[in-house]
This record gives C-alpha cells, sequence and structure tokens, in this order.
C-alpha cells in the first residue's frame, strides 16, 4: 500500500514538474 502511495506522489511531482516547465517556456 505505501509502495503504491510513493508512487502516486512521485508521478504527480513529475507532471506538475513538466507542467511548470511547459508554462515556462512557452
Amino acid at each position: 500500500m505505501r509502495l503504491l502511495v510513493d508512487q502516486s506522489i512521485l508521478r504527480s511531482l513529475i507532471y506538475i514538474t513538466f507542467y511548470f516547465l511547459f508554462l515556462h517556456f512557452s
């Protein structure tokens, strides 16, 4: 269960980072 939570948090961080880069470079 904990692994699943960690994966979802990590995925959210990755999405947020990409979104931030997208906003920054557009």
